[in-house]
């Protein structure tokens, strides 16, 4: 069901790039060819939602189901 809420994916084993290399940011930029201000990430790893948000993303830790669908109403991504 991921794909049916974002529009773009990039998932670090199928691109052959780790986090918390910028690199893998940067791609997803590139390919979705948007800005980081019109992104967001979403992760469970703390570490790589801070490099993400470092970046521009709008950024925060999955800690449960409910956590996350509040972040994104926070976006006004949800109701």
């Amino acid at each position: 069901g991921l794909c049916e809420l974002a529009d773009f994916l990039v998932i670090s084993h199928c691109v052959h790039m780790r986090k918390p290399d910028r690199e893998i940011w940067q791609l997803m930029l590139d390919l979705a060819q948007v800005k980081a201000s019109e992104s967001v990430y979403v992760d469970d790893r703390v570490p790589f939602v801070q490099v993400a948000a470092d970046i521009g993303f709008a950024a925060f830790p999955h800690v449960s189901l409910d956590a996350t669908r509040e972040g994104f109403r926070t976006l006004g991504l949800a109701t």
